[in-house]
């Protein structure tokens, strides 16, 4: 008989034992994440909606009350309704778009939950030999234009200079309670970090394309953000 350490087979049962513990451990530590970003949800929105204020909250809350209302009339036979009006609205494919009533808009702009702007007109405005240049001194923004001749037609300079002089310019001087509350909570989803920085660089975006980028990034974790964000942007 050869010599050395013979390996005795483990009983089926035993091996089937072992593979549930493994099983359940794993579905635990899934429920567990889950249950972690669930609670990491759920601070971030009560840290945005403490933020936003009690009136702001309740604005805003009617209005994504009327938006859902408008999806289920709208998609009645959709399981993901938000988003199939996203992809509508991305793909320039929507049959109606979703609006708020003047009356309500206004009342919901003279709240905190949007920007507060006011209208400047150019303190100076001058031609250099080249460029058109214009100062607001208040918010000490500088700019230039380029003068465009067109093809048989004399470019007057004095007219577009005056033409610049009346063109006037919007000027944040009350930041919204809204902008402030999701900046509170910009790094709890990838979604937010994303608008808010495509927001800084180049303001209020086109429709299709923040339908196209919350499409892509939306999950059941983030709807709740996704749907003010989306609206908001949209009467920015």
């Amino acid at each position: 008989m050869p010599c050395g350490t013979r390996t005795i087979p483990k009983p089926l049962a035993t091996i089937i034992k072992q593979v549930k513990k493994i099983i359940i451990v794993i579905f635990s530590l899934i429920i567990i994440s889950c249950n972690e970003d669930s609670k990491r949800n759920l601070d971030s929105v009560k840290k945005f909606e403490r933020i936003l204020g009690e009136k702001e909250v309740s604005y805003l809350d009617e209005m994504i009350k009327d938006f859902e209302i408008f999806l289920n009339q709208n998609y009645p036979d959709q399981e993901l309704k938000f988003k199939s009006y996203l992809t509508d609205i991305s793909e320039s494919q929507a049959d109606i778009y979703w609006e708020i009533k003047p009356t309500d808009l206004r009342k919901y702009k003279e709240s905190r939950l949007f920007n507060k702007y006011n209208e400047s007109l150019p303190d100076t405005v001058w031609f250099d030999g080249r460029t058109i240049n214009y100062e607001y001194t208040e918010h000490q923004v500088t700019g230039e234009i380029i003068p465009i001749q067109k093809r048989a037609k004399r470019l007057n300079i004095d007219s577009a200079i005056l033409a610049v002089k009346n063109e006037p310019d919007f000027f944040i001087i009350e930041q919204s309670l809204f902008n402030i509350a999701l900046d509170s909570v910009r790094l709890s989803d990838s979604l937010i970090n994303k608008y808010l920085n495509a927001k800084d660089a180049s303001g209020a975006l086109p429709p299709s394309s923040l339908a196209r980028g919350i499409s892509y990034s939306l999950n059941e974790e983030n709807e709740y953000f996704a749907k003010r964000i989306y609206i908001m942007n949209r009467f920015e």
